[in-house]
């Protein structure tokens, strides 16, 4: 997987979710990076209701809407 900015994220402590947030800025190093792929260390600022603390786990995701179009019977037999 990877991390991006504009990434939703949900906060876990423990067995149960506490909040969700977004993935606001990534870095690698101490530069600004579009993207950070799984296995390197990076750092990342959030925007969330829910304060952070020590131990917490991050999901992120992204969340992606398609737009479907429908064809009718009688415009397929038009064809």
């Amino acid at each position: 997987g990877k991390i991006v900015p504009g990434a939703k994220l949900r906060i876990a402590r423990g067995e149960s979710y506490v909040g969700e947030g977004t993935v606001t800025e990534v870095q690698s190093g101490k530069q600004t990076a579009k993207e950070v792929r799984h296995g390197q260390e990076c750092g990342i600022k959030v925007q969330s209701k829910t304060k952070l603390e020590v131990g917490d786990r991050l999901e992120a995701y992204l969340e992606e809407t398609r737009v479907r179009s429908l064809v009718l019977a009688s415009e397929e037999k038009k064809k």
